[in-house]
């Protein structure tokens, strides 16, 4: 799913007004095969925002998995950690390639 500018707007104004209220600021960042992601909340629950930079497109994507925001800067449990910037690198890619 391919986030357009207006709804991107409306999602980053929710995320903001949720942030302040909920005290949920905060955002994950990782890299996966050279491409540096960042996932954050959004105001409707269960859903996380991917955004990265790849092939020189800033590309977004949804995601309802919550193992990947929970997982994605955790350095107990390496192999849920690798799945998670796996997860999130992948929705990148199909986002991608949605919008070529």
């Amino acid at each position: 799913m391919v986030v357009t500018a207006f709804l991107r707007k409306i999602i980053n104004r929710r995320a903001r007004s949720q942030n302040k209220s909920q005290g949920h600021g905060q955002n994950k960042m990782a890299t996966f095969r050279k491409v540096n992601m960042e996932i954050k909340r959004t105001s409707t629950r269960g859903r996380y925002l991917i955004s990265a930079n790849y092939k020189g497109k800033h590309v977004e994507a949804l995601t309802t998995d919550s193992e990947a925001f929970d997982f994605l800067e955790d350095s107990s449990s390496k192999e849920k950690c690798l799945d998670a910037k796996r997860h999130c690198y992948y929705k990148i890619v199909e986002a991608y390639n949605t919008c070529k």
